[in-house]
């Protein structure tokens, strides 16, 4: 039996489905399985296989992509190109962004502020896609 410890199952099952075209892929999803469809999507490099059912997964969330609690959206629109919304979010990571001293010099990964109110998470910094930090 093949054990895929890392990935989601019921992120894993949907997306076996949407490839297959199959009849029950869900409409809609809640914003928490959409990053985790993101996050599978992203792993097998399934984007553009997937495309037609993220544009319907992200329809019901775009309008909450800039708000507080939402930070995951950067990583969604960067797995299915959504230009627009993940250069807004960028921008606003990067203004954010500060770096962590480390004994005498600097870390090399930027460390993202923590949203204002301690309401939890660390901004940006954990969706930020390997690519795009790397290049920072």
């Amino acid at each position: 039996m093949l054990k895929l410890h890392d990935d989601d199952p019921v992120a894993l099952c949907i997306l076996l489905k949407a490839l297959h075209n199959h009849p029950s892929v869900p409409q809609s999803l809640t914003f928490r399985q959409l990053v985790k469809m993101a996050v599978v999507v992203d792993k097998y490099d399934c984007s553009h296989a997937t495309s037609m059912y993220g544009d319907r997964w992200m329809k019901a969330w775009t309008a909450r992509a800039e708000k507080p609690g939402f930070e995951e959206w950067l990583f969604v629109a960067w797995v299915w190109g959504v230009e627009e919304i993940f250069a807004k979010l960028l921008a606003r990571a990067v203004v954010e962004v500060c770096v962590q001293r480390v004994g005498g010099g600097m870390d090399r990964v930027p460390v993202f502020r923590e949203r204002k109110g301690g309401g939890g998470g660390g901004g940006f910094g954990e969706f930020l896609p390997e690519t795009v930090l790397s290049m920072i």
